[in-house]
């Protein structure tokens, strides 16, 4: 260790406090780098796992192999498996004596053992079929159809087919909603049940597996499922060459089971992931940077004369540079293993409860607790990319300083003119800072003046500061909010019947039990809004007069807002109407009315969207819309209603979305005037707090009548996968906003503790001329709300600015820039009371120095 690096380590240990604080700065800086890779690494694993359970362990499958094109797959070296699965048609069934047509009539899976084994991810009984007379059958088919103690060994007879619509055309999948009829391919034929299944994720729209055939082997109609030999970053590239080593058509690709190797594709999974990993990670190293540089630029300060006396005695420009690098990995020496431990740790924890809030909501098909556990995975190229940013990181940090090292001479050392660089003409405070603070208050303004670049490396510091923060929490709630998982539905319930059944189901209704509520909501045709729109034919509603000043440059941009129509009950339409001081009775007659919600955010007594102005003009006149079954649109705008959060009619709208509100009658008598009955769809919605029982009484209902095209759907699912999601951004968002407040925070109080401690000798000369402790303490208190004052003045219109093209570039433009008086507010108090805090803190260290030792003093 030569002479400048051993004055480096020896100055550490004197300033421990110093050293701590930016020690413990590089370990909050690594262990969010840590976070980044870690959550990265388990989330990209995690879906893996989900990939496999929900679409089967395999990494692609290719389409129409012929059976030369199958020997040539199956010798290639590069693959470890494959499983083989019939493509062509005839792939429906229907069981002997069903029980219903909905519940006897299914899809059915073809294929040979290995592809079963791949596919095969529930929970099952006995083993997959091997050949053409065996099957694997759903335990939930068997018991719909009357085979509830059916058991492996049992036989089952099947007619395989094709399920035709009403136009003739067939159709394969889970939707029964129009089907008619079955077709028969051949005879039935009884099977060997091999194994029974409780629910196989990976095959869920179908309740039959049959084995492969040599004649569908031959067929040419085959799917090749494929894993591969080696599954690392290269898995995309390895499954094209395949592809076009063999002449293979098509290919497709489980996706998030290669992106869990680091494989991925252009516009796919992991190529979407990174680029928003990129985004947090400069940000955390911005901030980083910020506080790490602002540590080591104070440090040097302090050893100027150091640095001065070894450049007296010969030590050259290289020796003095990297002084500060020896400093730089000194403490990241310390911060960096410290740093990836806090890291893995914070995230473990934080993962562990977010996974748990995944998979036990069960908002991933088939993924449950049972059969999954997030993990906290850490591979070595997440350690090696974090060691990686965080050297860089330090680097980068210590550059500017360790070029200013290089070039302090002997003379720099005792004059410090690099330090202080100011005319006295500059100096002059002006006069109403003497008038209104009085002679401390020049003296803090003039202090501020004289400081020269370190009065400026703390504004900027903390200006900043500022804008990281509010630029952040500006950015998580936009994200949260363009997320789309903000529509508090009010319903549980939704089924789709034929108007003509209205009556039927409101009377099975109002007899269920636990429906505590039922009405309609039929949403109809949605479509964009704005100056550009090519859906809007009319142009008087184009005309920016009609909308707000807040609201005209939005639907004036070539961005679009979406429209949607709601017919709903026509006693809540005119409940409406009456609070908000309409005449009902003008929306009923032979044209069509709507009320316009005059708000997009949801919060009550906020901007406006509409002038009056667009009253009486017709917002949609679309001839294109009629058909054999509906009539033209031409809708007329009758009035504007604000939100009202006890609203019904209002909180069916979502945010964000133009609601137009119209009355259901006016969609049977006029959209769909001499239309029948049972042609024409009606959306109902039913409140409960039994959801699941309803749900389940309401679908039994629907199987065992014909209400026409119906289905019934849970929303508490959807519901909670909305809460879940939400769950999730606001622990990552507000768990980073949190750290980025601790980088922020320690940036702060180690620039102000820093300043105050470098004046030392500055203070004892104030304090030999007579300056009493009030008048100090007053000096002090000013010159931090200068400090602050300065900061806000420069970081506010910042964050603003860049608020503002945040909210243009998120793309969901249809809530207009907000400007958050509160955020703002907090944060400046914030501001000002940590710079006076950390201020008198820092000063009152000072007090008991002794005036002479601290003038006598040549290095602080």
């Amino acid at each position: 260790m030569n002479i400048a690096n051993k004055l480096t380590y020896r100055h550490l240990k004197e300033n421990k406090g110093r050293t701590v604080v930016t020690t413990l700065g590089i370990c909050v800086s690594v262990a969010m780098i840590t976070a980044v890779f870690v959550a990265m690494a388990s989330f990209l694993n995690l879906f893996g796992e989900i990939g496999k359970i929900s679409s089967g362990n395999w990494d692609a499958y290719y389409y129409h192999l012929s059976q030369s094109q199958i020997e040539q797959v199956e010798k290639d070296s590069r693959i470890s498996k494959v499983g083989l699965k019939y493509g062509g048609e005839n792939k429906s069934f229907q069981i002997k004596n069903p029980t219903s047509y909905k519940r006897g009539t299914a899809e059915m899976i073809i294929g040979d053992k290995s592809y079963f084994e791949m596919v095969l991810t529930g929970n099952f009984d006995g083993k997959v079929p091997a050949n053409e007379n065996e099957v694997a059958v759903e335990k939930d088919f068997l018991d719909k159809n009357g085979m509830k103690d059916a058991k492996v060994g049992d036989k089952i007879v099947l007619t395989q087919g094709q399920r035709q619509l009403d136009d003739g055309s067939y159709t394969t999948g889970s939707n029964f909603n129009k089907d008619k009829k079955f077709v028969p391919s051949g005879d039935e034929k009884e099977y060997t049940i091999t194994a029974i299944l409780h629910t196989n994720p990976a095959t869920k729209y179908s309740s039959v597996w049959r084995g492969i055939s040599e004649d569908e082997i031959k067929s040419g109609d085959i799917c090749a499922y494929i894993t591969l030999a080696k599954q690392n970053s290269s898995a995309y590239s390895t499954i094209e060459d395949i592809q076009n080593d063999y002449k293979i058509d098509v290919y497709q690709a489980n996706e998030y089971v290669l992106a869990s190797y680091l494989s991925g594709r252009q516009g796919g999974f992991l190529a979407t992931m990174l680029p928003i990993v990129l985004v947090v990670l400069i940000l955390i190293v911005i901030a980083s940077v910020m506080l790490i540089y602002n540590a080591f630029g104070m440090s040097l300060s302090e050893r100027v004369r150091y640095l001065g006396m070894l450049a007296s005695v010969g030590a050259t420009k290289s020796q003095k540079r990297k002084s500060v690098y020896f400093e730089g990995a000194i403490l990241g020496a310390i911060g960096i293993p410290v740093g990836i431990l806090a890291g893995i740790l914070g995230i473990g924890i934080t993962l562990k409860l977010v996974g748990h809030k995944i998979i036990s909501t069960g908002m991933i098909a088939g993924v449950n607790d049972s059969n999954m556990q997030m993990k906290t995975v850490v591979p070595a190229w997440a350690i090696i990319g974090i060691i990686l940013v965080s050297i860089f990181t330090i680097f980068i940090s210590a550059f500017i300083p360790a070029r200013k090292a290089s070039k302090i001479t002997p003379i720099d050392a005792i004059r410090q003119r690099q330090e202080i660089k100011v005319k006295p003409k500059k100096l002059k405070a002006p006069k109403y800072i003497k008038k209104i603070f009085g002679y401390e208050g020049e003296l803090a303004y003039k202090n501020l003046k004289r400081n020269g670049k370190k009065s400026r490396l703390i504004t900027a510091s903390i200006a900043l500061s500022i804008v990281l923060f509010i630029s952040c929490n500006y950015f998580c709630g936009m994200f949260i909010q363009a997320s789309g998982y903000e529509k508090n539905i009010p319903y549980q319930i939704s089924t789709t019947i034929t108007y003509g059944h209205k009556k039927e189901l409101y009377d099975a209704l109002d007899k269920m039990q636990g429906v505590n509520k039922y009405y309609i909501d039929t949403t109809d045709m949605s479509i964009s809004l704005g100056m550009s729109s090519p859906f809007i034919k009319n142009n008087e509603i184009k005309d920016l007069a009609n909308y707000t000043s807040d609201y005209s440059k939005l639907f004036g941009g070539e961005k679009y807002v979406s429209t949607v129509i709601h017919y709903v009950d026509d006693s809540e339409f005119n409940t409406l109407c009456e609070n908000n001081g309409i005449d009902y009775n003008a929306f009923y007659g032979d044209s069509l009315k709507c009320v316009l919600l005059n708000n997009l955010t949801h919060k009550q007594d906020t901007t406006k969207v509409f002038n009056d102005s667009i009253i009486g003009k017709h917002i949609i006149q679309n001839p294109d819309y009629a058909s054999d079954d509906r009539n033209p649109l031409d809708i007329e705008v009758g009035g504007l209603v604000k939100f009202d959060k006890n609203s019904l009619p209002c909180n069916l709208v979502a945010p964000g979305v133009v609601g137009i509100i119209m009355p259901y009658s006016q969609y049977i008598n006029v959209v769909n005037k001499g239309v029948k009955a049972n042609d024409i769809s009606m959306n109902v919605c039913v409140e409960t707090d039994e959801h699941k029982e309803v749900a389940e009484n309401l679908t039994t209902l629907l199987n065992e009548n014909d209400f026409g095209g119906s289905y019934v759907s849970d929303n508490v699912d959807t519901l909670e996968t909305m809460n879940t999601v939400i769950f999730i951004i606001q622990v990552f968002v507000y768990g980073f906003i949190t750290l980025i407040s601790l980088i922020t925070i320690a940036n702060i109080i180690n620039t102000i503790s820093a300043n105050i401690a470098l004046r030392r000798k500055e203070f004892a000369m104030l304090k030999s001329v007579g300056t009493t402790p009030k008048g100090f303490s007053k000096m002090v208190s000013l010159e931090s709300v200068f400090y602050a004052l300065k900061a806000v003045i420069f970081g506010v219109p910042i964050s603003v600015l860049i608020s503002v093209v945040l909210n243009k570039m998120l793309g969901e433009s249809s809530i207009p820039y907000h400007f958050d008086i509160k955020l703002y507010l907090s944060v400046i108090i914030v501001v000002f009371v940590l710079i006076l805090i950390t201020m008198i803190y820092s000063v009152r260290k000072l007090k008991s120095d002794n005036i002479i030792e601290a003038l006598k003093e040549d290095i602080s």
